[in-house]
């Protein structure tokens, strides 16, 4: 983020893909709503089956509906691969770079607590003044199976789930 000097910052992992025309799509969508975000769906890719989620009906969300919108992505129901869209990863959107500027917008340390991309998109939610959907599947996100670090077990885990939790708690408190 320090070195990045387009307007818009979108993050690709290093293991999945956006589809052709990707930015093309989103760039017409930010530019035609003039939002600071602009979040999208992804497409899980598996070994032998692609699924890909199915948009929500609202597309656009501005000031207080952040947490509508937080509801909608965080929220306690449980998550069909039917609903699920956009998700909480941070490749789920594309970023107003001056927004996080001026904001001092940055991903937490690992270390520090799980799912660190749920907590960027808390802060930029909070701060984001209109944030639209763009109603495609655009980022494939690969499934590599029991290779991936997201599937493997990890010791410290339960402490790490109950410490994101407190922490998630505390920032809903103050959206």
């Amino acid at each position: 983020l320090e070195h990045a000097s387009g307007q818009y910052i979108v993050f690709v992992d290093s293991d999945d893909y956006i589809v052709p025309n990707a930015l093309e799509k989103i760039s017409r969508r930010l530019t035609e709503t003039k939002a600071d975000i602009c979040y999208y769906g992804f497409l899980e890719v598996h070994s032998d089956t692609v699924i890909y989620g199915k948009p929500p009906q609202k597309l656009t969300y501005q000031g207080t509906e952040r947490l509508d919108f937080m509801h909608q992505i965080l929220g306690p129901a449980p998550r069909s691969k039917e609903y699920m869209f956009a998700g909480v990863a941070a490749c789920s959107g594309a970023y107003r770079r001056s927004l996080l500027e001026e904001h001092h917008i940055r991903f937490l340390s690992e270390r520090e607590c799980l799912c660190e991309d749920v907590f960027y998109n808390l802060a930029v939610c909070q701060h984001a003044n209109l944030w639209v959907i763009e109603p495609s599947c655009l980022y494939a996100y690969c499934f590599n199976g029991k290779s991936s670090l997201t599937t493997r077990y990890r010791e410290d885990r339960l402490e790490a789930a109950i410490r994101m939790y407190d922490m998630l708690c505390e920032k809903m408190r103050d959206a």
